[in-house]
């Protein structure tokens, strides 16, 4: 079948106008993500690695290479016993006060200790720093990805039901500001 010019032309003007359907494969995150049995934060706190002081449950949070970290507190409960879990990192698109630096990438610790549920002024002896998780690439929404090694915040044993903090440290020159009702850290079995 031969076409002239004319009809390649129309049939390109054609394809061009033609609407495409958005993937359903990404969805729009609008809220914390909707995984089966998320364990979203029982607390955050905001810790101020020059003073050691320690803000308990801001609504806006921070975490800034050499200045800020945020510990996030889970209560575990009884169901994820035995099971396999990970941890993953979520911007919202609809949170507003959310500020990031290009090229974030948040260290993932496990802490030592879960932080006291009120402000300090010095959570002594300082930062409870304990196994390294890994990396998480910040993105502008939805799930960061993680990055690099140690890649054990993918796939390790639940914690046992209770209190059990992580703490996030920007690498390098990283940064990234998020509002903790709609953000932040989360837990989930896989």
């Amino acid at each position: 079948m031969k076409f002239s010019a004319c009809a390649l032309l129309a049939l390109i003007g054609l394809a061009s106008t033609t609407p495409v359907p958005l993937s359903t494969d990404v969805p729009v995150p609008v809220g914390w993500p909707g995984y089966k049995e998320l364990v979203k934060p029982k607390f955050v706190s905001t810790y101020d690695i020059p003073s050691g002081t320690l803000a308990y449950s801001p609504r806006i949070t921070f975490v800034y290479f050499d200045q800020l970290t945020t510990i996030t507190t889970f209560d575990v409960p009884a169901s994820l016993s035995g099971r396999k879990c990970r941890l993953g990192f979520w911007l919202d698109s609809l949170n507003y006060r959310w500020n990031l630096r290009p090229n974030t990438v948040l260290q993932l610790f496990s802490s030592s200790e879960v932080p006291p549920q009120a402000n300090s002024d010095h959570w002594n002896p300082g930062n409870k720093r304990d196994q390294l998780y890994g990396n998480l690439k910040v993105q502008r929404i939805g799930d960061a990805y993680v990055e690099d090694w140690p890649r054990l915040l993918e796939n390790f044993t639940c914690p046992t039901p209770g209190l059990h903090a992580f703490e996030l440290v920007a690498k390098w020159n990283g940064g990234v500001t998020y509002d903790t009702v709609h953000s932040g850290l989360y837990l989930r079995p896989i």
